[in-house]
């Protein structure tokens, strides 16, 4: 062998969860390589020697599956001489797999190997699943699931093998058709060189019989092709390759529904327009909640004919209400996190938000005035001793003042007046409020309060529509619990030291375009701490005869909140992960870390957030579930002992709500810039509808706006229109046309029924 083939044994046998294997070794022979199948084997080193795709170390030959399941007629089957027709000078092994010619599923026997190519040695994972990607896309035959990067081989009992030798690598037949490529863009008169000839042909032969069908045009702009091979190939080898593409289009591109045939080609229908303002975003998870909320959540949407996403969402910012005076939940020995959330539904004003908000939050409103009441008696007394203890502290030191009474004496009036704390009536939710206010009710209310409202207005209060001088600190530390301290003049500091804030708001789309774009709440934090729901409107579905809200689903709901307003707030209760619950964030979080600076790098602000929140939601799900555990056998107990534990189950559904509001940020910051994508879009769309054009070139679409003067502007804002169906390409203009690409108008635009 000319190459020498660098693979990674293993002393395992069909073991498909295996992933330990041994140091690389070079074959040489095709004895070696042999010896190499008897067990599983990889083509590539990683790390430890633990085969994953975050361990990859480097590759220096790359692997394919042939299976042959293109087609199930035989003469479209390839063996590896179609391989080696199509990898022109490329030598490969072959492994026979465990179900060459066998039976495989409903799939009837048929060949199927394994082929190993030599390539230059990539030391990036990233690369090598890229060429696996290439490989894939110019050769469709191989294995579309097989193109990880950390892909075994299963060895076989006794190895069926072959080696095609050649006198190049994987690498330098690329770059030979790459330079193909680059002499096909030239004028007629360019050539196709030797070393790229059949490659080149085999996709070309593809292409027409794309554009033309099996058809004498087809066969005319082969031959054509073929003439500009340098030196020519043989008549067999041109009709073998032409043979091997038919194959392909027959079984692949042919058969496939979403084909436009030849004759439909040239008068194409228009796709139906998708409008720009469409949010495909994903749908509450309801079955993410625990019973009791679900069930109260489905009857609240049904009778208020709302989405489920309101009340779902309505649901945990009650749980969070009640539970954050009390619970705190411990992601790891380092690591706590209060129960606060800050929730914003999105909706318009005839979504009935207010009639969701009614049956959600009159849980919370009953008990605050049933409790009220009931301790009314007390709040008296406490106030007329409170009166008591002032008056004697004030006459004590005047008494001291005088001589009249002992140290001790004053001592003991002033003590008794400091620390007497007044029993106040609880106050569980506000409305909306200056954060002045909400700084003195959250420290009456020994640091816990509510924000709920089914308007927006408490962001007219920040941003300073009110005031010149908006405070927004009270909002950023409610979230995180950090420390307040106001000094007052002529008033004694205020303290709150550990601050808990739960907000729930329901909001027109105005207004959380207003608070994502403003400065100050990005630039602090503030909209980054908010759970964004942006749920499908219902309005123009809406049913009139609706099933009412089952009594014992509301009672279930109702006792659950009342019990855990019921447990007293002088005792924080920690609630751990179990074994499984830790893990399952954990992996998580490692997965997420990494894309904070790639995919959600516009988002970072909000992204490093959620997995907090997460943490949180899984805490409120597990109370939620109402089911203890004892703290050394980890099962379920009734044992006064027994703690909340977070089980994975729980970690489950609140990583898939956490998923829901990760979806729905990313439409809610896409408000955040007035030269979004799709905002621009819709400006260039007002201006084609006030044109009356049928077609425009990408030369003159530049010249629209002010925003799509920058060329790469106005090509995300063109690609926008073609992927929706406003626009599309005009057949033959992609190339040397003097105004550029040219892009025709769809005339559903002009109808006033199909708006932006």
């Amino acid at each position: 062998m000319k190459f020498k083939f660098k693979l990674s044994p293993s002393n395992a046998y069909q073991k498909q969860f295996n992933s330990d294997y041994l140091n690389p070794v070079d074959v040489d022979s095709l004895d070696a390589f042999k010896g190499i199948c008897t067990h599983d084997y990889v083509c590539a080193s990683y790390k430890d020697n633990h085969r994953c795709k975050e361990n990859f170390l480097s590759a220096a030959c790359v692997p394919f599956d042939i299976d042959n399941d293109h087609s199930d007629k035989p003469e479209d089957w390839l063996d590896i001489k179609d391989v080696s027709s199509f990898f022109y000078g490329v030598p490969f092994l072959v492994q026979y797999s465990r179900n060459h010619m066998r039976q495989k599923g409903a799939k009837s026997p048929r060949p199927r190997f394994h082929v190993i190519f030599p390539i230059d040695e990539i030391t990036n994972e990233e690369d090598y699943r890229k060429l696996k990607v290439r490989i894939h896309s110019i050769f469709p035959y191989v294995d579309a699931q097989a193109l990880d990067s950390a892909r075994f081989f299963y060895g076989t009992d006794n190895p069926e093998v072959d080696y095609v030798d050649g006198y190049r690598n994987l690498s330098d037949f690329l770059k030979e058709l790459d330079e193909a490529d680059a002499f096909a863009s030239l004028d007629d008169g360019s050539t196709i060189p030797e070393g790229s000839r059949n490659s080149t042909m085999h996709k070309h032969a593809v292409k027409v019989l794309k554009r033309y069908g099996l058809s004498e045009e087809a066969k005319e702009q082969y031959r054509l092709e073929a003439n500009k091979c340098t030196p020519h190939l043989e008549k067999d080898e041109l009709n073998a390759i032409w043979k091997s593409a038919l194959k392909y289009y027959q079984s692949t591109i042919a058969t496939n529904p979403n084909y436009i045939k030849p004759d439909e080609y040239n008068n194409p229908m228009w796709d139906e327009i998708i409008p720009l303002d469409d949010a495909n975003l994903p749908v509450f998870p309801i079955d993410a909640l625990p019973d009791t909320l679900r069930n109260y959540v489905l009857d609240v949407a049904e009778s208020t004919q709302t989405p489920i996403d309101m009340a779902g969402v309505a649901s945990l910012a009650l749980m969070s209400i009640a539970m954050q005076p009390r619970y705190k939940v411990v992601g790891k020995a380092d690591w706590e996190e209060q129960l606060s959330l800050y929730c914003m539904i999105v909706a318009e004003p005839s979504d009935r938000k207010s009639a969701v908000f009614n049956q959600i939050i009159k849980v919370i409103q009953a008990f605050e005035a049933e409790y009220n009441e009931h301790h009314s008696i007390d709040f008296l007394k406490s106030q007329e001793e409170h009166a008591s203890l002032e008056k004697r502290y004030k006459k004590a030191t005047k008494e001291y003042e005088n001589g009249k009474i002992t140290k001790d004496e004053y001592d003991d009036a002033f003590n008794k007046y400091a620390i007497h704390k007044v029993i106040k009536p609880i106050s569980l939710t506000l409305d909306d409020v200056t954060s002045e206010s909400l700084t003195n009710e959250i420290e009456s209310q020994d640091g816990c309060i509510a924000l709920v409202s089914s308007e927006g207005g408490i962001f007219d209060i920040l941003s300073g529509s009110y005031t010149n001088f908006p405070n927004i600190d009270i909002f950023l530390k409610g979230y995180s619990g950090d420390f307040i301290k106001v000094s007052r003049i002529g008033r004694p500091s205020l303290y709150v030291k550990n601050p808990r804030l739960t907000i729930l708001l329901t909001v027109q789309p105005k207004v959380l375009e207003n608070v994502v774009n403003n400065g100050t709440f990005t630039g602090r934090g503030l909209s980054a701490r908010f759970l964004y729901s942006v749920p499908k409107s219902l309005v123009g579905s809406r049913r009139f005869e609706t099933k009412p809200i089952d009594f014992g689903n509301k009672k279930r709901f109702s006792d659950l909140i009342h019990e855990i307003l019921n447990e007293p707030r002088t005792i924080t209760k920690f609630i751990s992960l179990s074994d499984d619950a830790y893990s399952l964030l954990k992996d998580y979080y490692e997965s997420f870390e990494s894309r904070l600076v790639t995919d959600f790098k516009e988002i970072g602000g909000w992204a490093g957030k959620l997995v907090g929140n997460i943490l949180r939601i899984s805490a409120l799900i597990t109370r939620a579930r109402n089911v203890r555990y004892d703290a050394f056998l980890y099962t379920p107990s009734t044992d006064d002992s027994a703690e909340w534990m977070v089980q994975k189950k729980d970690m489950e559904n609140a990583i898939r709500l956490g998923d829901y509001f990760l979806e729905h940020a990313r439409y809610a910051f896409d408000f955040m810039d007035d030269s979004t994508i799709k905002k621009q879009a819709l400006n260039f769309l007002e201006k084609l509808k006030a044109s009356k054009v049928n077609e425009i070139s990408f030369r003159d679409a530049c010249r629209t706006t002010k925003f799509m003067n920058k060329k790469d502007k106005a090509k995300a804002v063109i690609m926008l229109l073609v992927d929706n169906g406003y626009l599309r390409e005009k057949q033959g203009t992609s190339k040397a046309h003097n105004r550029g690409t040219i892009y025709e108008v769809n005339p559903a635009i002009y109808d006033e029924e199909h708006p932006p």
